[in-house]
């Protein structure tokens, strides 16, 4: 499980660039504030500040935010994917025990992060929602709570797992968007798939880096930036997240709740990539 709230962690210079690079999904993860990484490249001290970092990807800028979202100026945009809201619900009826707050806590950082970011739109990169749940289900009254104390309107790009996408839009006042979706000089879609002559963003697949130290451990979200594709990281509390390891040539912005952090990649690293499709 990904767990999203994680202190800001403190990169220390003590670890070389292969430690950072070894990856597996087997072994432990260590708390943030244990965890030894890698030193960090210089960046304007007002993107430092901020918590976030701006790049310039298709010749405009892209601003990636330390809990999970993009910015992308050119049409205001705020970007965030997978929020997966009644994850919890879906697993109680499996007889697997969640806690049920895993959804206030979610709903309670893009509230957060709508008021401090001056966008035009709220987009949802897919799976706003995990599983169907009956109209009169407790969520959907906190969900629609969450929408109408926004200051922006919200659109969602239906992904895999919004199976009932246009029952919930029209009950939340959600606008649904056709996939793909032009933001700028972007091309906004729920799965990483490339798009000829475009970069696009993308989410789907959760992307977390882990990082070895000498001693232990760390899973961390992270922005995924691939030739002419950026995939973000799950924005929700409890999503699960897919193991990386980026190849040459690509990047990877660890975030920890409040700060984004460049990671590193060796040359000649092979590792293991998600499929596109």
């Amino acid at each position: 499980m990904n767990q999203r709230s994680h202190p800001a962690v403190n990169l220390p210079q003590s670890v070389s660039h292969d430690e950072c690079a070894r990856a597996s999904t087997s072994e432990p993860t260590a708390t943030a504030a244990s965890t030894p990484a890698c030193a960090l490249p210089n960046r304007p001290a007002s993107d430092e500040r901020a918590g976030s970092l701006t790049l310039q990807l298709a010749g405009a800028p892209l601003r990636f935010l330390g809990d999970g979202a993009a910015f992308e100026p050119a049409s205001g945009s705020l970007l965030v994917a997978d929020l997966h809201l009644g994850k919890a619900e879906a697993f109680g009826r499996g007889g697997l025990p969640v806690p049920g707050a895993v959804n206030g806590d979610t709903l309670t950082r893009l509230r957060s992060l709508c008021q401090r970011i001056p966008a035009s739109r709220l987009i949802v990169l897919g799976d706003l929602m995990h599983a169907a749940l009956p109209e009169s289900h407790p969520l959907f009254g906190e969900l629609r709570n969450a929408v109408r104390g926004l200051p922006m309107p919200i659109a969602v790009v239906a992904g895999n797992h919004d199976r009932q996408a246009h029952r919930y839009a029209d009950l939340l006042g959600i606008e649904l968007l056709a996939e793909p979706v032009r933001a700028g000089p972007f091309l906004l879609r729920h799965e990483p798939v490339p798009e000829r002559g475009l970069h696009v963003l993308a989410g789907h697949i959760h992307p977390v880096l882990r990082l070895v130290g000498r001693a232990d451990s760390l899973r961390l979200p992270c922005f995924w930036l691939r030739d002419g594709l950026t995939v973000l990281p799950a924005f929700g509390a409890f999503t699960g997240g897919w193991t990386i390891r980026p190849q040459p040539g690509e990047r990877a912005l660890a975030i920890d709740g409040q700060r984004v952090h460049e990671i590193p990649v060796p040359p000649r690293e092979r590792g293991r990539h998600a499929p596109l499709k």
